[in-house]
């Protein structure tokens, strides 16, 4: 929808403006004696007073002050701009009486005589020109600001989702890195399932390359992705105890991928691998009316170097927590708590909105 072309008709629409306003005012006071015609003469005298006045507000007070909010000087040269015109409108009086009414009071028209009224009739004129001027800086500000707002949107968005890129471009690499290194281990100690661990990298980076491309995934294959990886880790854990449960699992409910997994990699690079006892890992994925519950516990090792929050963290668990800032902000929330022989990790969202 094209806006109307304002600058283009400016001069004919301020004509047509003051014409009404003439004709107006000439109804106005020529009504009380019906004397239309002196009422025309004595408003067409006062009018230009009343143009000089509007202009002087709209293009030189209003801007210069009130809309750099400098109202000290505003009302004081709004003072000095009303006892001119109010000077002025008097000496037009008198020029009437003189001039056109050739010194006769009953030629002369009955509202000339009353100020309080000429007053209120010049100064509502004005007042409502600068309201209209005020409304129309206000709506063309408005449009600015809507116009900055949606590129201002646009960019962060851009920015987000680069920054997304980065950030899954960092946890692939790294994910691979320690997969390629346990199976390098496995190869150079002989073991037969070193086929089999090769097989289920083959499938995990099958999602990460290709379905993990996409904004969102179902939560059944974020799930059957983890699931994939525990079998990987049983592998090259023999001993390793896990305590899978699961509810609400279903492809219609969508998660932003690689968003789970890093929290149960972390389990392992920094939990269970350090454990030279028992090997346990407990894991919990609820969902419920669009509500995600994941929770992980694994064993910790005391003596372990730990950062602030008593849970050490890789590219990993760093990379995810920027993407759940991104992805779901003000959705989710994430607790990690260090007990004396476990760390546990507690992560709730709201994927009502993913789609």
């Amino acid at each position: 929808m094209t806006s109307f072309p304002y600058s283009k008709y400016r001069i004919l629409i301020h004509a047509i403006f003051w014409i009404l306003v003439l004709s107006f005012y000439t109804l106005l006071f020529g009504s009380e004696s019906s004397d239309y015609r002196g009422a025309f003469q004595f408003v067409i005298m006062l009018l230009p007073i009343t143009i000089a006045t509007t202009y002087f507000l709209n293009y030189y007070l209003v801007p210069r002050y009130v809309l750099r909010k400098k109202y000290f000087l505003f009302i004081l040269y709004f003072i000095y701009s009303f006892i001119i015109s109010i000077t002025l409108g008097l000496n037009v009086v008198l020029l009437t009486f003189v001039v056109i009414a050739d010194f006769k009071v009953g030629n002369m028209v009955p509202a000339s005589f009353n100020i309080i009224y000429l007053i209120a009739g010049n100064y509502l004129v004005v007042l409502f020109a600068v309201t209209i001027k005020l409304i129309s800086k206000w709506n063309v500000a408005e449009k600015k600001n809507l116009v900055l707002e949606k590129k201002s949107m646009e960019m962060e968005l851009r920015l987000k989702e680069a920054e997304l890129k980065l950030l899954k471009a960092q946890i692939h690499p790294h994910f691979l890195f320690n997969t390629l290194n346990n199976l390098y281990g496995l190869v150079l100690a002989g073991s037969e399932n070193a086929p089999q661990i090769v097989l289920k990298i083959s499938s995990l980076l099958d999602y990460m390359l290709y379905k993990s491309n996409k904004p969102y995934v179902s939560i059944e294959s974020e799930v059957q992705y983890i699931k994939d990886y525990l079998e990987l880790e049983k592998l090259r854990y023999s001993k390793l105890k896990i305590d899978f449960t699961e509810n609400g699992i279903s492809n219609k409910v969508n998660i932003a991928p690689m968003i789970l997994q890093p929290f149960v990699e972390n389990a392992f690079k920094h939990g269970i691998s350090k454990e030279v006892g028992m090997q346990w890992l407990n894991i919990g994925i609820i969902v419920d009316d669009g509500h995600l519950d994941f929770r992980v516990k694994n064993p910790r090792v005391p003596e372990s170097s730990n950062d602030e929050t008593g849970y050490t963290e890789g590219i990993g668990l760093k990379n995810v927590k920027k993407r759940l800032h991104i992805l779901y902000p003000r959705r989710h929330k994430l607790n990690i708590h260090e007990e004396k022989n476990s760390f546990s990790i507690t992560l709730n969202i709201d994927l009502d909105n993913t789609s």
